[in-house]
């Protein structure tokens, strides 16, 4: 496959593709008699394994360690699990952080903006949900 069609495949654009090559995430591809770069199905699942662990957040010196251990002849589940579940919990208590320091700064009136009320005049006023949705 052609890096478009690879690029198309996996949702990624054809500078990325290119960027994991430079930077080792992606072996470098062979290439045609023409000079274009060929990928193979095993190119397009490490590319959709980088892209998902990018989404979750991992930086790309983890990304090439979880690469090192999907590759490795060993049995690495274990340890990528781990690495997932500790990158999971980071995730869960940076996401709760900010949603309280969000309620912190607006008076903690989380009671209004669940039930979707209105806060009481001259009280620091947050969206609520119904008000979100009125566009």
């Amino acid at each position: 496959m052609q890096i478009g069609v690879v690029a198309k495949k996996v949702g990624l654009s054809v500078d990325a593709i290119r960027f994991y090559e430079r930077n080792a995430l992606l072996p470098r591809a062979s290439r045609t008699e023409g000079g274009f770069r060929r990928y193979g199905d095993s190119d397009v699942d490490t590319l959709s394994f980088i892209r998902r662990v990018q989404g979750l957040g991992f930086t790309l010196g983890k990304v090439r360690e979880l690469l090192g251990l999907r590759h490795s002849r060993m049995q690495a589940c274990a340890p990528v699990r781990r690495r997932l579940e500790q990158k999971l919990t980071s995730v869960r208590l940076e996401t709760g952080d900010r949603r309280d320091v969000f309620f912190r700064e607006t008076g903690d009136r989380r009671d209004v903006f669940f039930r979707g009320e209105q806060p009481p005049p001259g009280s620091r006023s947050i969206a609520s949900p119904r008000t979100l949705s009125r566009g």
